[in-house]
């Protein structure tokens, strides 16, 4: 019981490694300027002062996440308005709330943008760079990232980043998905190695020379007896 329990960490531990190592490969090989086409929303606030704009690029394994919260001096008009928000904003990085240094009065703003990773279902996410202008001044770049050590894409001078903050739904979804995977693996693995001992005539548990006896002589496990036929 206590080797299926310990088989059963491990397998999680070594999923949740793979998992992360696959979202920051999907982070790190993202382009901005990549041919796949933004989805754009915005929405106004009852008085028109506020409004809120967000544009998402889904890529493989990756999406891009722009959003701008927008305090106007006089109302805007409806013209802005366009999409659908809730079609558009992913459900992780609370993009419906700004900043708290956005304020409640005068021209403000707040520009964020976000990445989440991982596949097949994005597991991490982090905030590239957010810039908020109201009450007072917040600036802040990857938050919730790692300084990846590849270099900026020299077209488009993209800084790559490594994301730490989880979306749980997608890595526990993605550490089931590679444990799995990994188990399967392990078990082939071991399927194929006791088929070749057994038909080397070696035990199939510590490849030790089978004998007469029906059971190993140097770690006692059980196997399949070599016969004078064999042994000629």
């Amino acid at each position: 019981m206590r080797h299926r329990i310990a088989k059963l960490v491990l397998l999680v531990f070594l999923g949740a490694i793979v998992n992360i190592a696959v979202a920051w490969g999907c982070a790190t090989s993202f382009d901005p300027l990549s041919r796949s086409r933004y989805q754009i929303a915005a929405e106004l606030s009852e008085d028109r002062y506020t409004s809120w704009e967000i544009a998402v690029k889904r890529d493989f394994g990756s999406v891009y996440v722009v959003s701008l919260h927008l305090r106007h001096v006089i109302p805007h008009n409806d013209q802005l308005v366009r999409g659908d928000t809730s079609q558009v904003v992913p459900h992780w990085g609370e993009f419906e709330s700004s900043h708290s240094s956005f304020g409640s009065g005068g021209y403000a703003y707040d520009n964020r943008y976000s990445m989440g990773a991982g596949w097949p279902f994005l597991s991490l996410w982090c905030d590239l760079n957010r810039r908020v202008s109201g009450e007072r001044y917040y600036e802040r770049w990857s938050n919730g990232a790692l300084a990846s050590p590849l270099p900026p894409r020299s077209v488009s001078l993209w800084q790559r980043a490594l994301p730490l903050w989880p979306i749980w739904p997608g890595f526990l979804a993605n550490t089931v998905v590679y444990g799995a995977f990994l188990s399967l693996l392990f078990t082939a693995t071991a399927t194929i190695r006791r088929r070749l001992r057994i038909h080397r005539n070696l035990c199939p548990t510590c490849a030790y020379p089978a004998g007469n006896s029906a059971v190993c002589s140097e770690c006692g496990a059980a196997v399949k007896p070599t016969t004078i036929e064999q042994q000629a």
